[in-house]
């Protein structure tokens, strides 16, 4: 379904001058929206939005989700899921993404583990006054009333000569699939591992870097193959305590993320040269499966000549990781399982263990309908390794996205009749399904038959998924969205 977004450029600029002079640094603050979000919907604002238009270096950068009149939003009416800002040059000058056919630049992206950009003193982000920026975000609404949100976004831009820096955005599933996230499937190890092996395209020195993850992550770092696959940072993921709202709230639409993860500096930097080999490694909790993960380092190179210093020489002194939340910590990733949650007589949200009913019993290929914001039918059993194919006949656009089940399955964002096939039912069990753009009213119910004709999972009888996800039909929709 196409956003109407009445504007997105609003520019409630409130500029600050933190030192006097023409060199002085300014903390702007730009405001997008409204987004109008009505209940338990799903929202991926994609659009230009306001940038500095004057030459100089941002230094640090965050960004909030607010009200019209200045007040946060909490999580329990909407959450900020993800977002990123790119910037697309000039009409002329139109840079490329770190991955190949990804237009523009990102330079800050966060999540729920709200990181900021926090450049070591002396370097900054290059922007010039024709730049265009866009913002690319997912937002999440977690009550039944309808609220206007505003994404609210601050930089400190200086106008003082700084060392420029290159923002690249590495992630652990590499480049060779168009989404930046991936499933995680149950694994008898318990441990998903990426690598991402890249080759570093200029000379200079890391001096910051971020991460982003989703709940189930363990770790994420940078190693030197070169130099005995030495750790060069991490930006592990901090957990919140058992008790904090992001645990506790409900209904449950999706497995809660980190509430934070370390962020990497150094003034002096991290040597690497021009074709040097660095591996960026993620472990996910692999237990139970999981869908559309994401581990994606923010790394900011500063450009300069070939490093002077031997190979493998010691790492900066200087180097440190900020934890930007306190009450985090270090532990091992929570699991909350995702249930289906509907609207009970009470007309209160509640978890629904099972569709109601009988199942529609397929003995071959499976074909289902999500029409009139529902799936038909809801609930079918089908044999082990057989076959689904969804018609996504509403205009309205509609996903399937797994909530929990013996493996992932699962679509991308269709819509106008557009179909898409999964052969990924290869361990029998109950599969809940449902699509996350209308998590309450649209639920899909998978009962796959073991050879014997029982549903009961054995885990050891049949080889996982590909690790990457689902078995589709082939190569997808012009009009298939990922949400990032």
């Amino acid at each position: 379904m196409k956003l109407r977004i009445v504007l997105a450029l609003l520019a409630i600029a409130v500029m600050t001058a933190i030192a006097a002079g023409p060199a002085s640094a300014e903390t702007i603050t730009y405001r997008a929206g409204p987004f109008h979000m009505n209940g338990f919907e799903t929202k991926l604002p994609k659009l230009q939005v306001r940038a500095p238009h004057m030459d100089g270096y941002i230094t640090r950068m965050n960004a909030t989700l607010h009200y019209g009149n200045g007040r946060r939003v909490s999580i329990r009416r909407v959450m900020l899921h993800h977002i990123v800002f790119l910037n697309d040059g000039t009409p002329n000058n139109e840079p490329g993404g770190s991955c190949k056919g990804r237009k523009g630049e990102p330079f800050y992206g966060t999540g729920e583990e709200r990181e900021q950009l926090l450049l070591p003193k002396g370097y900054g982000y290059r922007v010039r006054a024709h730049d265009r920026w866009r913002m690319q975000t997912m937002l999440m609404s977690h009550s039944f009333q309808s609220h206007d949100v505003y994404v609210q976004y601050t930089f400190t831009i200086t106008k003082k000569k700084l060392t420029p820096v290159r923002p690249f955005w590495i992630r652990a599933n590499g480049c060779k699939t168009t989404q930046p996230s991936y499933s995680v499937q149950q694994l008898s190890s318990g441990l998903d591992h990426r690598t991402f092996r890249w080759t570093i395209p200029m000379n200079g020195r890391i001096v910051a870097a971020g991460g982003h993850l989703h709940g189930g992550a363990e770790r994420m770092s940078l190693t030197q193959p070169a130099c005995n696959d030495r750790k060069l940072l991490d930006t592990d993921p901090l957990w919140a305590p058992r008790k904090d709202l992001v645990y506790t709230i409900r209904p449950i639409l999706h497995e809660p993320g980190p509430v934070g993860t370390r962020f990497f500096q150094s003034k002096t930097g991290i040597p690497v040269r021009k074709g040097e080999k660095i591996d960026l490694q993620a472990d996910y909790d692999a237990t139970v499966p999981r869908a559309r993960v994401m581990s994606i380092m923010h790394v900011y190179v500063a450009e300069g000549p070939a490093p002077k210093s031997r190979r493998c020489a010691p790492l900066p002194r200087d180097a440190r990781e900020i934890l930007l939340r306190r009450d985090g910590h270090l532990t091992d990733p929570p699991y909350i399982k995702v249930p289906f949650n509907t609207v009970g007589n009470d007309g209160k949200v509640h978890p629904l263990a099972t569709l109601p009913g009988k199942p529609t019993v397929f003995d071959g290929p499976a074909k289902v309908s999500l029409i009139h914001n529902a799936f038909v039918p809801a609930k079918i059993e089908i044999p082990l390794n057989g076959s689904i194919t969804w018609t996504f006949a509403d205009r309205a656009a509609h996903n399937v996205l797994f909530a929990n089940g013996p493996q992932v399955v699962g679509t991308p964002t269709l819509s106008g009749g557009a179909k898409y096939t999964s052969r990924g039912f290869l361990k029998p069990g109950t599969y809940q399904l449902f699509c996350y753009l209308h998590p309450i009213t649209m639920h899909q119910e998978v009962i796959v038959r073991d050879k014997d004709g029982g549903t009961t999972s054995r885990a050891s009888a049949i080889a996982s998924a590909r690790a990457d996800g689902d078995t589709g039909s082939g190569e997808l929709p012009k009009n298939a969205d990922f949400g990032w």
